[in-house]
């Protein structure tokens, strides 16, 4: 079955060949699969004519070029999931920055591929603000913790670590400062 453009050139083909039906464009003067469902599996294949699940979708797109975009038609601007040909996935966000990157609102979570950092959480302008090392050491304040926690301030009149009590109308506490902060 063929489909034909205004100027009768073949633009869309549908057949079936070893038991698959198989969508063909040719915008390029030749026919290009687009889409395939295997009658044997049920499955589906974009880009792929030998899908191997269910869905299969093949994209030689670049590394930064969108291999999976979910969107929506509401007011949220975007996609809100999408998967690069660098295998990067993002929720949130168009352009993921490493394997797994979760933005939303003022706070953004990055699974990472490094070798310092397995995860992250960052501020809106990309800063960590705490990791969990491949180590399993927690830093915050710092990206390379070097001890199970670390814990760094820039400014030594801010505590460094502050435990109290809630609802206690003098909050007596624990306070460690660094540097000459009060003690």
């Amino acid at each position: 079955l063929g489909l034909y453009d205004a100027v009768s050139t073949a633009r869309w083909s549908i057949d079936t060949a070893s038991y698959k039906l198989n969508i063909k464009s040719n915008y390029s003067g030749s026919f290009v699969d687009k889409v395939t469902i295997d009658a044997n599996t049920g499955n589906v294949g974009i880009g792929t004519t030998t899908p191997a699940g269910l869905l299969t979708i093949r994209s030689n797109v670049s590394p930064t070029g969108y291999a999976l975009a979910v969107s929506s038609q509401n007011a949220i601007t975007g996609n809100l999931f999408n998967v690069l040909g660098n295998g990067n996935v993002g929720i949130g966000t168009t352009g993921p920055g490493s394997r797994f990157e979760v933005v939303g609102g003022s706070s953004t979570f990055r699974g990472s591929d490094s070798n310092s950092a397995i995860a992250g959480f960052a501020d809106a302008g990309g800063n960590y603000r705490m990791v969990i090392s491949t180590t399993g050491n927690v830093g915050i304040g710092t990206t390379g913790p070097g001890a199970k926690l670390e814990i760094l301030t820039t400014a030594s009149a801010d505590p460094v670590f502050k435990m109290g009590s809630a609802g206690a109308s003098d909050y007596q506490s624990l306070q460690i400062y660094n540097g000459s902060g009060d003690t």
